[in-house]
């Protein structure tokens, strides 16, 4: 229960400071609702945005998520959803789950 408790408290930190860059979540951990691999396959996809930060001459760095591309994919797919329901289409999520 505390996880679920501290990830809340991440997610509304990140909202009420404004925040526009996040930490991609570790494995098992989520973002915005989303999984660590889903958020991978919309990076993959070009559907958000991503930046690494590393040192100079390290192979590994920071993946930060840029939060404004990403809640605005979540409201494109939320819309688009409502559309469908509204035209009484009824389909699943092109993607095939929900992160």
């Amino acid at each position: 229960m505390s996880e679920t408790i501290h990830k809340n408290t991440l997610e509304a930190r990140h909202a009420a400071l404004g925040t526009t860059w996040a930490r991609l979540p570790k494995a098992g951990e989520r973002l915005e609702g989303l999984s660590r691999s889903y958020l991978y396959e919309l990076l993959t996809a070009n559907l958000i945005r991503s930046h690494v930060i590393k040192r100079r001459h390290c192979i590994k760095g920071i993946r930060l998520i840029h939060l404004p591309s990403l809640r605005a994919y979540i409201e494109k797919e939320a819309v688009g959803e409502a559309s469908l329901r509204a035209s009484g289409t009824s389909t699943l999520a092109s993607t095939g789950g929900n992160g």
